[in-house]
């Protein structure tokens, strides 16, 4: 029996039990890869492996079943979905089954009901995989180089791939027919998988212009143009890349694999380290703030936005530690937060876990407002004020998201902020303690009891 792969996301740690333990799994050739109660870690899980089969709770935090859905199927992800849902939602979820969803089950769960939509399931993904082995050993034939010389007999002087899905947000997607290019050009197409792939043989100049233009329930991304048929395999590697950019352009059909914008993405570089010169946090964290529109106005690219990606972690990697990803790009919000995670965990371990997790936006207004405040001494009655909770649950919130007290966490960033100072500049230590909100006689104390030195032999010991 066919093995499918299946995942499982509830946030009630309960209900995952009982969805695990309910379904006859190996009796239909199911096999759970993973299972969690995150939902943002099971979307994640499905962007980086495939699943054949995945089961979603309709309603959870941060994300729910049907946002997962959604982002699924907007980037044209391989699986299908159940939804799980209440007595109270049916409705609602009966109606998602005309997005595409493939089934749905009602809690509580009954082991009936679970054994029907295993064996809809069953069939339905056995029949998929057949459909997909057809077309895996069709595909590659009609783009093999020495197909295309006998297509195209007479060549035009440039080749070009197109690679086409559908849009699943447009309205008209369903029923428009696939993209079509203008007479004149000479066409191998083929269906592989979910896409539409195109050889295109015209007369050279920019191919987009080549494209009917209501193909709009499509997007539709173009690789190099070359000049014989040999480089084709690279141009439908660089069309498929190019479709990644409606990650950072939603609203735009046709995308052209540019080459990467290295000076653009040097000049961010340099701001950036730059911003890490200044010795202050705040300062750092106001580079990530305008990174994202920084990244729109330069009209990068998910391939330029890798490069900045690998350009910054190959300078700070001595600091780093393993595992911090490969620069996965989704959309330029989300690449400028993994890429402050990674800069601030370089070069300020000492913060926790304060710029790795995910915090609330008061929360990280506090943290910000105590890194612009680091020559002042801030309190947490100060602070709670500020910020109109009640110092307890301050206490509270610091602990959970930074691993450290208050106190700690302040003492830590001046502490910080400091050894920047003494390394980088040669402003007295009686300045330097001045800087960080403490007297002389009291930073000098604090100092050696955290680093076991004095800032001067601090100071002396960098020097050499």
């Amino acid at each position: 029996m066919s093995m499918f792969t299946t995942l499982l996301v509830d946030d009630e740690e309960r209900a995952l039990t009982g969805i695990r333990r309910t379904f006859p799994w190996a009796d239909y050739g199911f096999t759970v890869v993973f299972a969690t109660s995150d939902p943002v870690a099971a979307l994640d899980y499905l962007r980086k492996r495939r699943v054949d089969l995945a089961f979603v709770d309709i309603r959870m935090p941060e994300l729910s079943g049907l946002d997962i859905i959604r982002i699924a199927r907007e980037e044209n992800l391989e699986t299908e979905f159940v939804i799980i849902t209440g007595h109270s939602e049916f409705e609602f979820a009966r109606s998602a089954l005309r997005h595409g969803v493939l089934d749905y089950c009602l809690k509580p769960l009954r082991s009936e009901a679970a054994i029907a939509v295993l064996e809809r399931a069953a069939v339905h993904l056995q029949h998929v995989r057949e459909s997909r082995l057809r077309e895996e050993r069709a595909y590659g034939s009609p783009f093999d180089p020495r197909t295309l010389r006998e297509r195209f007999r007479n060549p035009l002087p440039a080749f070009c791939a197109a690679v086409c899905i559908r849009d699943v947000r447009s309205e008209t997607a369903a029923g428009q027919r696939i993209p079509e290019f203008v007479p004149g050009a000479e066409i191998v197409r083929a269906k592989v998988k979910n896409e539409w792939v195109y050889v295109v043989n015209f007369r050279g100049g920019d191919p987009r212009e080549l494209l009917v233009a209501s193909a709009d329930a499509w997007r539709v991304g173009f690789g190099a143009v070359c000049s014989n048929v040999d480089e084709i395999p690279s141009s439908i590697e660089d069309a498929r890349e190019a479709l990644t950019a409606f990650l950072f352009y939603p609203d735009e059909r046709v995308f052209l694999r540019t080459p990467v914008k290295e000076a653009a993405v040097e000049r961010i570089a340099a701001d950036l380290f730059d911003a890490l010169d200044s010795g202050m946090i705040f300062v750092v964290e106001e580079f990530f703030d305008r990174l994202p529109s920084v990244m729109t106005h330069e009209l990068l690219m998910p391939w330029d936005a890798r490069l900045l990606y690998d350009s910054v972690v190959d300078l700070l990697v001595g600091s780093v530690e393993n595992g911090l990803g490969g620069g996965e790009v989704s959309t330029p919000t989300a690449f400028c937060e993994q890429l402050r995670a990674v800069v601030m965990r370089a070069i300020c371990p000492e913060a926790g876990r304060a710029f790795i997790a995910e915090v609330g936006e008061r929360m990280r207004s506090m943290l910000r407002f105590v890194h612009r405040h680091i020559d002042s001494r801030i309190t947490l009655k100060e602070l709670s004020a500020r910020f109109h909770f009640h110092p307890n649950y301050g206490c509270e919130l610091f602990k959970r998201y930074t691993g450290l007290t208050f106190s700690e966490y302040v003492v830590r960033m001046k502490l910080w902020h400091a050894r920047h100072l003494l390394m980088h500049t040669d402003k007295p230590i009686a300045v330097v303690a001045e800087e960080v909100g403490y007297d002389y006689y009291h930073f000098n104390r604090l100092f050696k009891k955290k680093e076991g030195m004095t800032p001067k032999q601090y100071r002396e010991s960098r020097a050499r």
